[in-house]
């Protein structure tokens, strides 16, 4: 009978190669570096085999965010050999390596110590992939978990989560953050008259009105049909609390006209501090929610700070924990994503055109900061 022969080294070459993965080896004495000729492909040029160590900058081009995990692995193999555990034998990573085009890819690392014996290593194999196209629809999927569909902020569960997460591990002791709840008056009114289409695009509009209004750093998130929440981090000074929330106030009061009838939106706005409310997202925005509901209790279109001797408000206005508008979630893009769609799925549904085009064109003009927009009308002339 045959003898079958052995799966060799030179079989596991082909299949990587088949794989298109980059195989490399580092041998640790005398810190010599080899790879195979698909290195050149990916990165432009042969690798430096001398001194890989001292070199190992110039051997993969690593993204400044990505590089100290592998730097501090071949140092201590080099250094401290003796300190590594078991499950340091074999590492995964991954990281993002300069390819021949000078940008910036996601590679895994899969890499693989081996020892002369027990205590002192001899060589690392690894064996590299290109996951640049796995990591990208990961993030557009996480991107997508995480944003309400209709206007890009942050959903319920998500700004939740991060408010939850930053109040616990980053509170500085010498700045406070503050809570807002921001409710929008009158929407349902204008929503009922006007149709859902066109009440996304109010909602769409007020929502990057809320999100210009503060810094990138800030936590602004949707958590209902018509309610906002956000949390501004690091207040130096308290002044700034009631600036934005004025901004609020004149930013997101609208008004809306059809056949002789106007409606109106406005914002209410409850507002907590941290820590002189509570450090915690439960107490702060059971509190923000408290004068929330005084506001809306006393006329609405305004703001309040919580404090202990704030009235419990009589007013009842369920809190949505449930999207108010289910047919947000059976779109696959946002307003802001789909805007040409948008306009024209307003223009067949709606009640009052001119109405409509008026607010077409300040959503259109807010998202590509255009600050002026004409519509010209033609006119047949002679029979034409």
């Amino acid at each position: 009978m045959t003898r079958l022969r052995q799966f060799d080294v030179d079989s596991y070459r082909i299949l990587a190669e088949l794989s298109e993965a980059v195989m490399f080896e580092w041998q640790i004495n005398p810190d010599c570096f080899f790879a195979a000729a698909n290195w050149k492909l990916n990165f432009g040029h042969d690798p430096i085999t001398e001194n890989f160590s001292q070199n190992i900058e110039k051997i993969f081009f690593m993204h400044p965010d990505d590089k100290d995990v592998l730097l501090e692995y071949v140092n201590k193999i080099k250094t401290s050999p003796d300190e590594l555990s078991f499950a340091q034998n074999y590492l995964k990573i991954e990281m993002r390596l300069k390819n021949k085009d000078q940008e910036y890819v996601w590679f895994r690392l899969r890499l693989i110590l081996r020892y002369i014996d027990d205590v002192h290593p001899d060589r690392l194999l690894g064996m590299m992939t290109n996951i640049d196209e796995e990591k990208k629809e990961f993030e557009l999927l996480r991107y997508q978990a995480q944003k309400d569909l209709l206007t890009g902020l942050y959903n319920k569960m998500t700004a939740n989560t991060l408010i939850t997460e930053y109040l616990e591990n980053s509170c500085l002791p010498d700045k406070k953050q503050a809570l807002f709840i921001i409710d929008i008056d009158g929407f349902k009114e204008v929503n009922d008259h006007f149709g859902h289409l066109f009440g996304d695009a109010v909602i769409a509009d007020l929502a990057q009105r809320i999100e210009k209004t503060f810094r990138e750093t800030d936590i602004v998130g949707r958590i209902g049909g018509d309610e906002f929440i956000v949390l501004i981090k690091n207040i130096s000074k308290l002044e700034l609390i009631e600036q934005k929330a004025q901004e609020l106030l004149k930013y997101l009061k609208r008004t809306y006209s059809s056949n002789g009838e106007t409606y109106a939106v406005s914002a209410s706005i409850g507002i907590a501090l941290c820590p002189d409310h509570g450090t915690f997202f439960t107490d702060l925005f059971n509190k923000a929610d408290h004068a929330l509901y005084y506001v809306k209790e006393h006329g609405k279109n305004n703001y309040a700070l919580y404090h202990q001797k704030l009235p419990e408000a009589a007013y009842n206005n369920a809190r949505i924990d449930k999207q108010k508008l289910d047919s947000t979630k059976r779109r696959k893009k946002s307003f802001h994503e789909n805007v040409i769609e948008y306009v024209f799925k307003i223009l067949y549904h709606t009640k009052d055109a001119n109405v409509a085009i008026n607010l077409i064109l300040e959503v259109i003009g807010e998202k590509y900061d255009i600050s002026r927009m004409f519509i010209l009308e033609q006119t047949s002339v002679g029979g034409m």
